[in-house]
């Protein structure tokens, strides 16, 4: 029996764990198995370390670089409903309001900010409305326009791991609307 190497990441050592008759693992051209000597574990183990430590520091730079990105007013992440990802300056990728979806973005915005309308309702009205996702192309449910009406994005700010930042692109929706559907969001319309 041949273990893939993302067993490694288990819980007890792979040699360790029970097994229906013997295992060992090839791993550049050294056979471990309950017989291999200490050095050669010892030397295993040391390689998946360094791996370890080399996917922590891609994720820490990531990271980094969409904090950086969100700092600069840029939405670091693929584009919501209702904008599209574009080619800004410098060659980097930023985002603009997509001419068919955002007018109707703003428009679930209005509908709901009456008062008048349930998010069934805006649901409803949205489907009727002809208001799609990009990819599908099929009808918004329920909780996704709970989640876009609740997305500051749309004022021309964004929220990003948990800060506020202006953003460097045009707004959908005027940011008084964006607090008057919030309150009746929040039942205090």
């Amino acid at each position: 029996m041949t273990f893939h190497r993302a067993m490694v990441g288990m819980s007890a050592p792979w040699w360790k764990r029970p097994t229906r008759g013997q295992a060992s693992v090839v791993y550049e051209f050294v056979i471990l198995s309950d017989s291999s000597r200490s050095a050669e574990k010892f030397m295993h183990g040391i390689k998946v370390l360094m791996a370890k430590n080399y996917i922590d520091n891609l994720a820490e730079e990531v990271s980094k670089g969409l904090r950086e990105k969100a700092e600069q007013g840029m939405w670091p992440s693929f584009a919501p409903l209702g904008y599209r990802n574009v080619s800004v300056e410098d060659g980097r990728r930023g985002i603009e309001p997509d001419p068919e979806r955002a007018p109707l973005i703003a428009q679930l915005f209005e509908w709901y900010s009456t008062g008048d309308y349930s998010l069934k309702g805006v649901a409803q009205k949205a489907q009727q409305a002809g208001i799609t996702f990009r990819k599908s192309g099929g009808p918004l449910p329920t909780p996704t326009i709970h989640k876009i009406l609740r997305h500051r994005i749309y004022t021309g700010e964004f929220s990003w791991k948990g800060r506020i930042y202006p953003g460097k692109y045009e707004p959908i929706i005027s940011k008084d609307l964006f607090e008057r559907v919030q309150d009746v969001l929040d039942g205090r319309g």
